[in-house]
């Protein structure tokens, strides 16, 4: 039940993320996350980098924390691997 608690709490998070995504390409016109002053989009330009370092991850084989379906919702939005 634990592991099942905080595998909700990870998903919410990785939409809480993706949606921060589709959010900053629309309002920026631009999938390319780069840093404000003063840290704004910090976070989001950090989940970005997790999710290329997890997609190569999966490309070569090993264990990846991106399934298929995340790869196609963030490829129909616009992400750039």
């Amino acid at each position: 039940a634990q592991d099942r608690k905080m595998q909700g709490r990870k998903e919410e998070g990785w939409k809480q993320r993706f949606d921060e995504f589709v959010a900053y390409k629309k309002e920026h016109g631009t999938a390319h996350v780069v840093t404000r002053p003063g840290g704004q989009y910090k976070l989001l330009r950090s989940w970005v980098k997790r999710q290329r370092e997890a997609y190569k991850r999966l490309q070569d084989g090993k264990r990846s924390s991106l399934t298929e379906a995340r790869v196609k919702r963030l490829e129909l939005a616009g992400f750039h691997w």
